[in-house]
């Protein structure tokens, strides 16, 4: 099993996915990811403390990715081009 934080994030990430940030409360995100308030507290000051981590994990995951894919080219050239296109979408 994952840990608190973890479990907190993962699920944070769901339901800001399925019902938007504004409608997702701390109390339902504890709720869902199974763990104490007091866990939530010692992760995360605040709702905002933990949208932050939630959107630096997209990042990561979206450049990872991004990046991932433009890679598979053999040549530099098409690397490049591949990077310039992708980056403009």
């Amino acid at each position: 099993m994952s840990s608190p934080r973890e479990r907190i994030v993962d699920q944070a990430s769901i339901l800001f996915h399925q019902q938007g940030y504004n409608s997702t409360g701390i109390n339902q995100i504890i709720q869902e990811a199974n763990v104490a308030k007091a866990s939530f507290y010692q992760h995360f000051k605040s709702k905002d403390d933990l949208c932050v981590e939630f959107l630096n994990r997209r990042h990561v995951y979206w450049f990872d990715e991004l990046l991932n894919y433009i890679s598979r080219s053999k040549k530099l050239k098409q690397r490049l081009l591949q990077r310039s296109t992708s980056l403009s979408i």
